[in-house]
């Protein structure tokens, strides 16, 4: 089963690179740009969000997130997208504290506020599906190149430890392999995130010269 989803998920993210890189009629440096400023910006923000502490509460979400799995991604996306559903539906029910009738407004606040939520919730559904069918393949194959270096650390029998100090009685030793596991999806994000937003600036750069 695994093998199935892992080749259904590599043929739909050679499907989405034939779909931005090869089918559009425009310069090869158009395409390219846009391909890296979506994985790019994706990454970026993703970053943002596993940085803020959002993601604590599965603390394997992030690595499955980001790693080279398919069968692990595709579970973590349903797992997000459950949570972000669950959340929109507290917000459309129609049961409401106390207190939220004793601000000022009243009961007109709500009322006010439940087609702003409906709206939401139209856009949150093609949101969905663009990020599963789109985004996150383009992001799966951006996120194995840059952790096939990263797993290789992990998976290194020897370690490196580095010793460092700021005096002669405060010393502080750190180990490679530690330091990787410890960040593996703050780096993982970084190395995806960075060069691309820089590649994509730079082959859109050309227009403004």
């Amino acid at each position: 089963m695994m093998l199935v989803i892992g080749a259904a998920w590599s043929l739909l993210a050679a499907f989405d690179l034939w779909l931005i890189l090869i089918r559009p009629d425009a310069a090869w440096q158009t395409r390219v740009a846009f391909l890296l400023g979506v994985v790019g910006i994706y990454s970026f923000a993703f970053g943002v969000v596993a940085g803020s502490g959002l993601l604590d509460w599965s603390p394997r979400l992030g690595r499955d997130l980001t790693g080279p799995h398919p069968t692990l991604l595709l579970a973590g996306i349903f797992t997000v997208l459950g949570v972000v559903f669950s959340a929109a539906a507290l917000a459309i029910g129609p049961k409401k504290t106390a207190e939220s009738f004793d601000r000022r407004g009243g009961m007109i606040l709500p009322i006010l506020q439940t087609p702003v939520i409906f709206l939401i919730m139209i856009v949150l559904i093609p949101f969905a599906l663009v990020y599963v069918f789109l985004v996150a393949p383009l992001a799966w194959i951006a996120y194995a190149i840059v952790g096939a270096p990263l797993d290789s650390i992990l998976m290194s029998g020897p370690d490196t430890e580095i010793t460092m100090s700021d005096s002669q009685t405060d010393l502080q030793t750190i180990t490679i392999k530690k330091l990787v596991d410890d960040h593996l999806v703050t780096l993982r994000n970084a190395l995806v995130a960075v060069p691309a937003l820089v590649s994509s600036f730079v082959l859109t750069a050309h227009k403004l010269i």
